[in-house]
């Protein structure tokens, strides 16, 4: 209610812009983190836009990076417990989450 929504508006054009910057036209795993906390961000705050429903993309980069951490906190327990091949199928199901983002973003960005 104290922030006007001309600001609002300006603080998630900045956050797009730095989320750009992340992924566009690379990205670097060790900053896919910091990318999905501004995903949520620019989701949560659609509202700025005059908008009932935020721009797809955000919302799907978001759940892409959140799935593939997931893969990556599970890795280590899988090498520890079962090895051999359920570690060669979560390796590449996080291969191919990362493939899926790098798809999106440069359909997104690159058609831009």
């Amino acid at each position: 209610e104290q922030v006007s929504k001309e600001d609002a508006r300006k603080y998630v054009k900045k956050k797009r812009r730095e989320l750009k910057r992340f992924l566009f036209p690379t990205f670097n795993k060790k900053n896919l983190h910091t990318a999905r906390k501004i995903c949520k961000e620019v989701v949560y705050l659609n509202w700025v836009e005059n908008s009932s429903k935020p721009d797809p993309f955000f919302h799907e980069v978001e759940n892409i990076i959140g799935q593939w951490h997931d893969k990556q906190v599970l890795l280590p327990i899988v090498r520890k417990n079962k090895g051999g091949n359920e570690v060669s199928k979560l390796t590449a199901a996080c291969q191919g989450d990362l493939i899926q983002l790098k798809s999106l973003v440069s359909h997104y960005y690159g058609g831009r």
